[in-house]
């Protein structure tokens, strides 16, 4: 801060498991520290079904949706997330060190990305990404709003 290097300790509380889930089912990673771990980003998944139609539309089949919901450690090493703040308020999730063969890249995510709204919800609190984790079970069509290098961009996934 100021120029300054600044130490911050955090402490997390409740049931950090599902808070965890909440953030991978949302396509948000695992929620550590950029640099803290290693492997490859897409696990066992077979990501060949992805159908990228172009750069802000991408097509995914049901079963990878359905495998992803029912172990959502196959993605966690994709990529680095970390909270954003905007104005002192929580704006979501910043992407970090996208894996280029993560389900991230697949869908066209890059590092440097902050997901800011799945189907018009905020990433803002815990309560909102269990709200969004709860809806992508049977969602047909996900919006993703997110900034790119400080321009909007809407990213849009449509379930097979």
């Amino acid at each position: 801060r100021d120029g300054k290097p600044l130490v911050v300790r955090v402490t997390i509380e409740g049931d950090l498991r599902a808070a965890m889930a909440a953030q991978r089912a949302a396509g948000l990673g695992s929620g550590s520290v950029p640099g803290s771990g290693t492997g490859s980003g897409s696990g066992s998944l077979d990501l060949s079904g992805i159908v990228r139609v172009d750069d802000t539309h991408v097509e995914v089949p049901r079963a990878l949706v359905d495998a992803i919901l029912a172990n959502p450690m196959h993605v966690a090493k994709g990529a680095r997330v970390m909270p954003t703040v905007k104005h002192g308020e929580p704006n979501g999730f910043k992407l970090y060190a996208v894996r280029p063969d993560s389900l991230y890249a697949k869908l066209g995510f890059t590092s440097g990305d902050n997901v800011t709204t799945v189907n018009g919800h905020a990433l803002t609190t815990l309560d909102s990404a269990l709200e969004v984790y709860s809806k992508v079970r049977t969602a047909s069509r996900l919006a993703i709003t997110m900034e790119r290098r400080g321009k909007p961009i809407e990213l849009i996934i449509t379930v097979k």
